[in-house]
């Protein structure tokens, strides 16, 4: 008999709905965990509605039910179904049913309808299929665990067994078990890579469980050659290899024992349908075997290969992973209270860093015992700095040529194009005393590159960016560490990576000081951008301002930005460059009375923002109408100038209201824009034409209609939430309910 311990309460629910969908052949609908105002699932016949409460408690006492049911009655009496049924985990006399029954005096209860673990347990008798469909409840029953382990069909029985029993819980099942199946399926053969605790080795573990259920044997091998060993035919066979390249490093010998021998082994198992092979590795481990030896590189290798991207989980599936971890965690009620309170669990999900082994490392119990600081501090603290993840093969694994690659992209920007990488890979390789001959650049380019592919960038589309947004804080560091801030400067070739490296020198001011040295070297920077014009005569101007503002060499900076003003009156300023514009102005303010007059074309830049303004009102939002119009009028001192300016620009922001108003979905948003816009007519004397005015008022009649036509079509419900489906806050929290309330039911 099951006991649904290893179920979650959202894990329960979904057992019970898919049951009872079996056992009344009707599609139930489903409402999110938690806060539920007394429904987890509810569906009518003939007219009459049944509601479905859902109840997963493990080891708690009966009257701990007994008063969560006195408390769902209160919600009964308004709800009024026709038929109440209540499923619960906990195991139910007759005499209990019937004390349930008593506490629920509003709900149409009958003992049929009062379902315990026995007879959740009879219904899963008569319905083998939906047992079959939650992996997580047969896979740890004790009868199964019992037979592999007296089979023989697992070599590594005892050293796996608590690992089932403790992972399998937290596992939420997710697409890619379907997509490495499907794999398998195809090529016989699958290699899971990724970067470090995106969760490799547990897909690997669950693939491996999931077979050994259906009778396959499975043997757990530590190298390719007992992997050929056990690698016979006539009986079902799935061989599990973890971390086939090692486990940080890549040595020559590893490469060429996999050289010889992967091939030739997937060649064997794509032959062979009895026999199914599962591999998983570091995926900057593989891309670099993969340059090395032409063989790993071939499409049959690359075709068995699936890459998980901690990216594709979406925010429901992190939700349920954070969820998972503390629900099942060694964690003590106190700690549990400390993920919980103030919604702290939000942060989890939502970090920037997350990753599965890091939320499973921070509920564990025995790491926590390690430190010394409050427990959201503590996982904070890991989650803003996981250093660790990429410490090891920036330092000890990757060539000199992958950390310049990192260090280029760390100041290129996010999204950058692969040429834009090369150059400044070349720049900053020439200024680091690295002599490439123009005929291997880009060899050696593509070289670098390799390895980092897939762990630390990714390549889409001709661009590239970071994987994990934790490198670039780890890069962070390293640049301040190993003083490499003067090097990228000198080696600054675009506007982006000046930007970038000026950025990060106001951030690090105090650490970078320093280690610039010579403050010139930011004024030599500069006129090579200007020079190089592969950006908006605005930016430069921008950047020079922020200079002459923070330097001691005032004088050179100021010179350029004088020369940059000047070609900035031929040149003007683009509408889609509003915001620099109005930061430039800024800037320009925040300078002394002295440093303003070496600017003599100043006036420019104020002419030229309010030129932007009046012609670029088609383009430009009515936020961004205001916010120029300001600038120019605090900064540039220049009220009526910001005034004419303005009223132009809401003259062309009218001419283009038809399409402006296609962007507005709703009659609540319809009434802010409507106020707003009248707000700004009125404030720069501009009329709201009586044509204008009809617009909006179309606009209104559509909106009303439609939103009466979605009311009038109520709601669509389903048992289970799209593919990929992602939570908002309140879903989330929801879901979290139901921890909050065990805490306060244990």
């Amino acid at each position: 008999m099951h006991d649904f311990r290893q179920l979650s309460p959202v894990d329960f629910e979904n057992l019970v709905r898919d049951l009872l969908q079996e056992e009344i052949k009707l599609r139930i609908e489903s409402f999110g965990p938690g806060k539920d105002g007394g429904v987890d699932f509810r569906f009518a016949r003939a007219g009459k509605t049944t509601i479905i409460q859902v109840k997963h408690y493990i080891d708690s006492p009966a009257r701990a039910l007994l008063r969560t049911a006195a408390k769902e009655d209160q919600k009964i009496d308004q709800l009024k179904p026709d038929r109440y049924i209540i499923a619960t985990s906990v195991g139910l006399t007759p005499a209990l049913k019937d004390r349930l029954i008593a506490a629920m005096p509003n709900a149409p209860l009958t003992r049929e309808d009062v379902l315990g673990r026995e007879d959740i347990n009879n219904l899963l008798e008569r319905h083998p299929k939906v047992l079959r469909q939650h992996f997580k409840l047969w896979l740890t029953h004790t009868e199964t665990l019992d037979r592999i382990v007296h089979s023989g069909i697992y070599n590594r029985t005892d050293a796996e067994l608590e690992l089932i029993k403790s992972l399998v819980p937290r596992f939420v099942q997710n697409r890619s078990v379907a997509e490495a199946e499907a794999i398998l399926e195809q090529r016989g053969a699958l290699i899971i890579s990724g970067k470090p605790g995106v969760g490799k080795t547990t897909l690997a573990r669950v693939l491996t469980w999931l077979h050994l259920a259906q009778d396959w044997r499975v043997f757990v091998v530590d190298d390719l050659k007992e992997a050929m060993e056990v690698c016979t035919p006539g009986e079902k066979r799935l061989i599990f290899l973890d971390d086939f390249l090692g486990q940080i490093s890549l040595t020559n010998e590893a490469i060429r024992n996999v050289d010889q021998r992967l091939p030739i082994f997937l060649n064997r198992v794509r032959s062979n349908k009895d026999i199914r092979f599962v591999l998983t590795t570091r995926s900057y481990l593989l891309t670099q075997a993969q340059l090395q030896s032409v063989r790993l590189a071939s499409e049959k290798i690359v075709a068995s290969e699936l890459v998980l991207d901690v990216g594709a989980y979406t925010r429901g599936i992190r939700a349920q992973i954070v969820f998972n971890h503390i629900y099942f965690s060694d964690l003590s009620k106190e700690e549990k209270g400390s993920l919980l309170s103030d919604s702290f669990y939000l942060k989890m999900i939502d970090h920037r860093n997350f990753s599965p082994r890091l939320i499973d490392l921070l509920t564990t119990a025995d790491y926590l015992t390690l430190q010394s600081a409050p427990i959201q501090d503590v996982v904070s603290g890991v989650l803003d700095n996981p250093a660790v993840l990429w410490e090891t093969p920036y330092r000890s694994h990757l060539s000199e040529d992958s950390r310049t690659v990192m260090n280029a992209l760390f100041f290129s920007g996010y999204y950058v194009s692969i040429d834009t990488l090369h150059q400044s890979f070349k720049r900053h390789s020439r200024i680091m005393g690295v002599s490439i001959p123009d005929s291997t650049t880009i060899n050696r380019f593509r070289q670098a590159l390799k390895p980092l592919e897939g762990s630390i960038i990714s390549l889409a589309n001709g661009f590239v960016h970071f994987s994990n947004p934790g490198v670039r804080d780890f890069l962070s560091n390293v640049i301040i560490e190993d003083h490499l801030l003067r090097s990228v400067v000198q080696a600054a070739g675009t506007f982006e990576e000046l930007d970038n490296a000026w950025d990060f020198y106001r951030k690090h001011h105090q650490a970078c000081r320093l280690q610039m040295g010579d403050e010139g070297l930011w004024a030599d920077a500069l006129e090579r951008v200007k020079t190089a014009k592969n950006c908006s005569i605005i930016h430069v101007v921008r950047l020079g301002l922020e200079m002459s503002c923070s330097l001691n060499v005032k004088e050179a900076v100021l010179s350029l930005t004088e020369h940059a003003l000047q070609t900035l009156e031929s040149e003007g300023i683009d509408p889609s460059d509003e915001m620099v514009c109005r930061h430039a102005l800024e800037k320009f303010q925040d300078l002394s009375g002295d440093e303003q007059e070496a600017l003599p074309s100043s006036a420019i830049l104020i002419k030229s923002a309010a030129d932007m303004l009046s012609s670029g009102g088609d383009q430009l939002s009515l936020d961004e109408i205001k916010a120029v119009a300001q600038a120019i009028d605090v900064y540039g001192e220049e009220p009526q100038l910001a005034k004419s300016a303005a009223s132009e620009a809401l003259c062309g922001f009218l001419g283009e209201l038809a399409e402006r108003l296609s962007e507005v979905s709703s009659t609540s948003e319809l009434d802010s824009f409507e106020n707003d816009l009248t707000k700004a007519l009125n404030r720069y004397g501009v009329a709201f034409e009586s044509l204008a005015q009809r617009k909006v008022l179309e606009h209104r009649e559509y909106l009303e209609e439609k939103e009466a036509e979605e009311e009038e079509e109520g709601y669509t419900s389903s048992g289970r939430p799209a593919k990929d489906a992602d939570a908002s806050d309140a879903d989330v929290e929801s879901l979290f309910a139901i921890l909050l309330q065990e805490q306060l039911i244990g």
